[in-house]
């Protein structure tokens, strides 16, 4: 690691509040409104899910938008993340398909288990920013996406993805010139259906917050997959405050030898009653919404 390195079941609508009060006390956050703490996984037909998959210290966010399309972004830190976690998960839930498969950057814990996925999963379109890196698995997800001759996108500030007629998908970084920081150049993508977005960071960290709030783009959002596993060097207070999110996910492995999440990060979502969900104490998140509001169903209790 770099600087830091299911036949679908039916839905089950929120309404376990007090285990979500009892979750909320225990890692000192707000409770939702609208959220349960269940091993049940929703239907996806018809809303718009963002599933933040618990692959310990790494990333991997399957995103399912109300018309169907998928776009899988990032892929944990290995082969067995593929194996034992990604791929089972889209196989009890009958993706058999990807629209897109995104790397944010080409670090070890996002880029990991992308050769196994590309040799299991058929992908329309393969979108990453292009920056160079000799990471091994890093070079070996190119070779495959130019042996299949597959599409592949340069996801850059100022384009978008295609996840259907409903559905924003805009990428607000990187800028056309890199930053020296290989984290401060993840894809940061930001998804808004209705009433409910999803502000999808990487391990972006203060620099590139800096950069996409001053190219003017719209960050507020609804749901806010936290930074470089809540590192300190993300998440400031400039940028918490223009995105507003009510909920927020940290994708982060339990014991990790970073200290991540920060405290100062947990502090920051708490002091403004950001309700927080953390893949190393309940397990993978899936964030589900008709447009308006939104349901939050996580994996342990």
């Amino acid at each position: 690691m770099a600087t830091d390195t299911n036949p679908r079941p039916s839905f089950r609508f929120p309404g376990l509040l007090i285990l979500t009060l009892l979750v909320a006390v225990l890692i000192g956050c707000q409770p939702a409104s609208k959220a349960n703490v269940t091993g049940d996984v929703p239907s996806f037909e018809g809303k718009l899910a963002v599933v933040v998959l618990d692959v310990g210290q790494a990333d991997s966010i399957l995103v399912v938008t109300p018309s169907g399309k998928t776009a899988l972004i990032d892929a944990g830190n290995s082969q067995d993340d593929a194996d034992k976690v990604i791929l089972p998960y889209l196989r009890k839930n009958r993706i058999q398909r990807l629209d897109y498969l995104v790397l944010t950057h080409p670090h070890q814990d996002h880029v990991g288990g992308m050769p196994e996925i590309l040799k299991n999963v058929d992908v329309t379109v393969a979108a990453f920013s292009g920056e160079p890196s000799t990471n091994s698995t890093y070079q070996q997800f190119l070779s495959i996406v130019r042996q299949h001759n597959m599409r592949a996108l340069e996801a850059r500030r100022g384009k978008s993805l295609d996840l259907g007629p409903d559905v924003q998908a805009a990428i607000l970084n990187p800028p056309e010139q890199f930053f020296e920081d290989t984290n401060d150049n993840s894809v940061v993508i930001r998804l808004a259906w209705r009433d409910v977005s999803a502000l999808l960071m990487g391990d972006a960290g203060a620099e590139a917050e800096k950069s996409i709030l001053e190219s003017g783009a719209k960050v507020r959002s609804t749901i806010l997959k936290v930074g470089h596993h809540g590192s300190s060097t993300s998440s400031t207070a400039r940028f918490l405050d223009a995105v507003k999110p009510q909920y927020a996910v940290i994708s982060v492995g339990a014991g990790n030898e970073y200290g991540h999440p920060a405290q100062r990060t947990l502090d920051a979502l708490a002091r403004r009653n950001v309700t927080t969900f953390r893949t190393d104490k309940h397990g993978s998140v899936t964030l589900l919404s008709d447009g308006r509001e939104v349901a939050v169903t996580t994996q342990k209790q």
